[in-house]
Order: structure tokens, then sequence, then C-alpha cells
């Protein structure tokens, strides 16, 4: 037998042409936490875990978010992982990816398009596994149910009930101008969406009837529901920030904190912070102990619009901002300088971020057709291309090259040298 033999013998199963298997690159979550479970009895608290060093044995050592409860820094996401598009969608580049969402076991992450499309990406391996003509018209919303078994979108009109398996249950009419946000409830009862009609609708989930509707003096923009209570908070085109009781559909507050149109709100699962974003580049923190004291704290941070803000799933206190700029910041609550961002994360707006439900990825949607997942930098890697700052002194990546091993630099994902 020849070699040519040997060759497409290998190459061929039963007289069909095999594929060559595609390399992949994979995010692995598994790994950190199997290493975590078997270090976990020698970790009573913080103080057991020890500063990880800027060696490649440290790879070894990156536990999850959630062990790092301590040290925010060590999630910040500043590596550009991978970069995906459409290549089905004709005119690529007038698709834009508007609203991106992780299921909430973090296998899958959803993304919907301007084309009214919903696409599936791998949460492992981040490849393409199917895409569905979901809406006729551009997908403006979409949120997952509390107890995880349903998924609700909107389009310009339109609000859809979708199962786990991707199955559609239930369509209704629900607003007569552009539906901008939805929102669940604690208990999964009811959920509220706000469009451009000036409406707030809140909603039964089951019988999928109007429960009752608020009505708002200007285009309401965005909408959350308070983790625990019966509280909205909704911001509007007039720069209002409104907090409302959507048993009585009555305004409990009205703030008049932005020069300009508010684009986000979302509150903290702490269940006292909201966090708010608007076109006048600013973000502002409110403590809802304290709101006759207007904002606790504000961000300035962009050059352009803020278009959209993201809650760490583990740390209380981290959140990330995407702006018209195509930067991505990573904020502390606590701090009035971004303690890493991304300049050039998009070539133009950032549409929508969504954390991994274990808070080690970060996915952003934009214009031109585009998905993108960031990733931690592992500790041996150089942070290139990233600014940093650190006491309110902006060092780049370059100079911290030039840097001794022994600085006390505090990078992101790397403690300070013992």
């Amino acid at each position: 037998m020849d070699n040519h033999d040997v060759q497409h013998r290998h190459s061929a199963y039963n007289g069909k042409q095999m594929r060559k298997p595609i390399p992949r690159k994979a995010v692995d979550y598994n790994i950190s936490i199997l290493k975590y479970l078997e270090m976990r009895h020698s970790i009573h608290d913080h103080r057991d875990l020890s500063h990880l060093q800027s060696t490649r044995e440290a790879d070894c050592e990156v536990f999850p978010p959630f062990v790092w409860e301590h040290h925010p820094a060590t999630s910040v996401c500043t590596k550009l992982f991978l970069t995906r598009k459409d290549n089905d969608t004709e005119k690529k580049n007038d698709c834009h990816i508007n609203v991106v969402v992780w299921t909430p076991e973090g296998r899958r992450l959803i993304t919907g398009a301007s084309t009214g499309h919903l696409i599936l990406w791998n949460g492992l391996t981040f490849n393409f596994e199917t895409k569905q003509n979901a809406h006729d018209k551009a997908i403006r919303a979409m949120a997952w149910s509390h107890d995880e078994n349903w998924m609700i979108t909107a389009d310009e009109l339109k609000i859809k009930y979708w199962e786990t398996n991707m199955n559609n249950a239930k369509e209704i009419t629900a607003h007569t101008q552009s539906i901008r946000d939805l929102t669940f409830c604690p208990t999964d009862e009811l959920f509220a969406s706000c469009a451009e009609d000036n409406e707030i609708k809140i909603w039964d989930f089951l019988s999928a009837r109007e429960q009752a509707k608020i009505s708002d003096r200007s285009n309401v923009k965005c909408l959350a529901w308070h983790p625990q209570r019966a509280l909205l908070v909704s911001g509007s085109r007039d720069k209002y920030i409104a907090f409302w009781d959507p048993k009585t559909s009555k305004p409990l507050a009205q703030l008049n904190c932005h020069m300009d149109i508010v684009t986000r709100v979302k509150f903290n699962f702490n269940g006292n912070w909201v966090l708010s974003a608007s076109k006048d580049r600013k973000i502002k923190l409110f403590d809802l102990r304290m709101l006759k004291e207007k904002e606790i704290q504000v961000f300035s941070g962009h050059s352009d619009e803020v278009t959209t803000i993201a809650w760490h799933p583990q740390h209380e206190k981290l959140f990330a901002s995407g702006g018209a700029d195509g930067k991505i910041a990573y904020w502390l609550a606590d701090t009035n300088e971004p303690i890493a961002d991304v300049p050039d994360a998009h070539e133009t707006n950032i549409c929508d971020l969504a954390w991994h439900p274990l808070g080690h990825i970060l996915c952003s949607g934009g214009k031109a057709n585009k998905t993108k997942f960031w990733s931690r930098s592992r500790p041996s890697e150089q942070l290139a291309a990233v600014q940093l700052n650190s006491q309110n002194n902006q060092t780049s990546a370059m100079e911290i090259d030039q840097q001794p091993f022994y600085d006390s630099t505090f990078i992101p994902g790397i403690g300070a040298y013992d």
C-alpha cells in the first residue's frame, strides 16, 4: 500500500470525504472553576488569596470572578478575543446589532439585529449556531424572565414570547410607535414596556393583557424594574429620570439631572443604586435612600453620547459603559476615573453590552454587523493598546512594558508585587 492509499483511507470514511477539523479558539471557564473547587477548603476569605504576578505560572491560578469579590478590577475584560459577523446577511455593513443578551446558563449568546433576525452564538467557542427570522422589523429590546424559562423580544410595535428552545409561543401588538425597552418584575408575573408613544405599559405575562398604563410627557427611551420591589424607573427624551409605582401608575419622584436625552437606566442588584446614561456624555449614580440629594457620583470619560451601560453580575461596584465614540470604559462606583478603557473597541456606535452570567466575558454589539467578545487578560499577557488609570494618573500599556518588574502599579487582573 503506497502513501497515497494511506492518505486517502484516513481522509475518507464509508466512501465519503471527511471534513478537516477546524481548531476554534475558546474561553473555557470550567478549568478555573475546577481549580477553585479543588482549593476552596483552604480558602476561607479573600485574605487567603495571593496576588497574581505577571508570570506564566500565574495563568493556572486565575479563579472565576466570584472568588475575587474584594478585587473587582480582576474582572475587567480588555482583551479582544473574537469578532463575529453574520456572513449571510445582505448588505452586511447596513445591519446593526441592537441588542445582545446571554442565555441564563451562559451557554449561548443571542443577538437582535436591525434586520429582525435573532442570531445564536456558542458561548464557549463563539461560533455561529443558528439564525431565526424573528421579527419583520428591527429588534429593539430583549429580556429574560428571572425563572429562566421565557424570553421576550420587541420590534417597532410588537412583543413576542420565546421558549428556551427558541419556539415562538405568543405575539401581541403592544404600542403604536417604536418600542424601546422591556423589563420583568421580580416574580415574573408582570412585565413592562416603554415606547416613543409617551407610554409605559404593564402587562400580565400569562394572559398577555394590559394591566396598567402610565403616560409620560415625552418619549420614553429606557425602563428598568427594581430587583425586589414594585418600583419602575424610566428615562425619557425630556432629560428626566422618573420613578413610578406600578400599582397606582403614579410618579413617585422625578429628577432633572441630565442635559440631554437619557439613553439607559439600570438598577444594581443590591436594590439601592440606579445608574443612568445620557447623550450629554455623562453617567450618573443615584442612591434610592438619598434621592433628595440628587446624584451621588458623576462619571465623565466619553467624548460622545453614552449609549449603553451594564452592571457586572458578580461585583457590586463594577460596571461597563459604551458610547457613540466606539469606546468601552470600566468603572468602579467609588472612583471618578475609569479603571480601564478600550478607546477603539468599535469603529462607530456601541449599541449594547452584556456580561456573561459568570462575569468573565463581556460582549458588545454595534453597527456594521459586528459582535465582539472581550475576555480577561492572562497574568502573563501584556495589555496592549489599553489605557489604564491608577490614582488619577493615566498609564499606557507601552509605558508599563518599560517599568521594572517590581513596580507597584496595579494592573486589572494582576496584583501588586509582594
